[in-house]
């Protein structure tokens, strides 16, 4: 998308093709041949990584360390957003800003502390953002999630194979969001860290991943962008160059969808390749993992994109 369209005729245009799902076949048959070739490299490098070991065992023991390492994680996030504490802190929504978000709400206590330049207007725009407004928009986050997990179980998630069926724009009707401080990166962690069993997170690494997986080009978008990216050419980097970042205003339940597939795709192969199973609980961390290998193999790529006068802001869910 082009950065100095937003509100246009073709801004709005392009923002509907990206909720309709014929678009969003005709991209995923760009993807796929892409896509098993990229999972089988990915494969590859896991069990590369363990040359002493059988490939089965080297798979399993992998699988093992992603979920482990998530759990560690997720229990930081449990503690501070359990239903029953989130309703406790309505009695002081300025010590929920304060210290649990500012403190100890991971993604957040980092995304402050970092020194990246590309931060900055993030950070003054949370520093100025109401405390009833950020507990407002948490406590609706954390109720969906408890709903969404209540009713979507494995068997009806099965049947989820539309942007519609995901259910996630839901998300946007339930105040989820806080414009320009909650966005999709922080409430996809957030989310995902929760509940990886059923929201993809690595929103920003998604996007470039997708973008590299659909070769780079726009798909019947008439800007002559890649709905994966944001080309800011209204905004010039220190280098003087276009900067082209992860497209910020993609919908999440469009990316949310393709997680879902490629999360499938992946799945099948590590069945067939190594006769193992990837717990369904986890699902989403095997696609973070995953977004994480493509971004990496193609970090110069990437940094390129993003206009090489700033390296921090790649790391960050903002």
């Amino acid at each position: 998308m082009i950065h100095s369209l937003i509100d246009s005729d073709i801004w709005n245009e392009e923002l509907g093709l990206m909720e309709d799902q014929a678009h969003f076949e005709e991209v995923w048959s760009s993807i796929e041949p892409e896509l098993k070739q990229t999972i089988a490299a990915y494969l590859d490098k896991i069990v590369q990584g363990s040359p002493s070991l059988k490939p089965e065992a080297s798979m399993s023991l992998y699988i093992q360390k992603l979920v482990n390492e998530h759990a560690r994680n997720r229990d930081k996030y449990v503690e501070i957003f359990e239903p029953d504490v989130m309703v406790e802190y309505q009695e002081d929504v300025d010590g929920f800003k304060g210290s649990v978000l500012s403190r100890q709400c991971v993604v957040i206590q980092r995304t402050l502390n970092s020194s990246s330049e590309a931060l900055k207007d993030w950070k003054i725009a949370y520093k100025l953002a109401a405390p009833q407004k950020l507990y407002d928009t948490f406590y609706n986050l954390i109720f969906y999630a408890e709903e969404y997990n209540d009713k979507m179980s494995e068997e009806v998630l099965q049947g989820v194979d539309s942007i519609e069926a995901t259910e996630f724009s839901q998300l946007a009707e339930d105040a989820c969001y806080l414009p320009g401080v909650v966005g999709t990166g922080i409430l996809s962690t957030v989310l995902n860290t929760l509940h990886p069993r059923l929201f993809p997170g690595q929103f920003k690494m998604g996007m470039f991943s997708l973008f590299i997986l659909s070769g780079k080009k726009p798909i019947a978008m008439k800007s002559g962008s890649s709905e994966f990216l944001m080309v800011k050419d209204d905004i010039r980097s220190k280098t003087g160059t276009i900067e082209q970042e992860h497209n910020y205003y993609y919908p999440y339940q469009t990316f949310g969808l393709y997680s879902l597939r490629i999360y499938c795709s992946l799945e099948k192969e590590i069945s067939d390749r190594f006769h193992a199973k990837f717990p369904d609980d986890f699902r989403y961390v095997l696609t973070n993992d995953f977004y994480d290998f493509i971004c990496e193999v193609n970090k110069q790529t990437i940094q390129t994109l993003l206009g090489n006068d700033d390296q921090l802001k790649f790391k960050y869910s903002i």
